[in-house]
């Protein structure tokens, strides 16, 4: 039988959180992930599966919207649904509830399916319409906003690829972008305000011993600040691009 939806608890870890023991957006997304694999696994369709078939999953697109933050020792609820496929992308949604039941984030994605050695995409075969219990007329896709390029550099730092970085399928590991993108921002932005957005989409992988270079520029709006991303290889080639929102950080109340 297969299962379009699944369901996990998690609870918030101190090396999970930063300095104000609020959960990372990074650990967020590795929630996301752990998740995704679990609910694989659950099918019959998960990393054994795939690396007998020399399949792999490579992410393509993000959108993660935050309404509150979530802290040290909080547990929360996250449900994961396949929402549908067309040829090799792989549309998933994931939802973050509190332990009041309150939607705290909510996220979706488009992921990729590719031939592990070729490194080409491949269709997704009947073995995961089943596991996901999905039809193959169900061809759902989810929209993904176009994102704006970056024109002028405010910040930028530059990152070699480190043996940690690398995950299953031997290229970077999507939640490494995330840092990298995330790094150039002025401290002042991050101390001072609250993520509740980030689009990204990625480009071009990366592999260990890369050099890298995370490029921003800030953008003001009235009382929001958005910056848009980029990550480019030596070459200069773009691997990844985003657009990140931040509002002015409401009163702490779990000082």
């Amino acid at each position: 039988m297969g299962m379009r939806s699944y369901v996990k608890d998690y609870e918030v870890r101190y090396y999970e959180v930063d300095y104000k023991r609020r959960l990372l957006i990074t650990n967020l997304m590795n929630y996301f992930s752990d998740i995704a694999m679990e609910h694989s696994d659950k099918c019959d369709i998960g990393l054994d599966f795939l690396m007998e078939k020399n399949l792999a999953w490579v992410l393509y697109e993000y959108d993660i919207e935050l309404f509150k933050h979530t802290y040290y020792g909080e547990k929360v609820k996250i449900t994961t649904t396949t929402h549908g496929f067309k040829k090799f992308f792989a549309f998933r949604l994931f939802k973050v509830e509190d332990e009041h039941g309150e939607i705290i984030a909510k996220a979706k994605s488009n992921f990729i399916m590719i031939d592990y050695k070729k490194r080409k995409p491949v269709r997704l075969a009947e073995e995961f319409y089943k596991g996901y219990d999905l039809t193959e007329d169900m061809k759902e896709e989810l929209d993904f906003d176009k994102l704006e390029k970056l024109n002028n550099i405010s910040e930028e730092k530059s990152f070699t690829v480190r043996y940690s970085d690398i995950d299953s399928n031997t290229h970077v590991n999507n939640v490494k972008y995330v840092e990298w993108l995330i790094e150039p921002v002025p401290l002042e932005i991050v101390k001072n305000n609250f993520l509740r957005r980030i689009k990204i989409k990625y480009v071009k992988e990366c592999l260990y011993g890369d050099t890298i270079n995370s490029k921003i520029q800030i953008v003001k709006e009235q009382d929001d600040i958005k910056i848009i991303h980029k990550i480019v290889n030596h070459e200069d080639k773009e691997l990844t691009i985003a657009e990140t929102y931040w509002s002015k950080e409401p009163e702490e109340s779990n000082e």
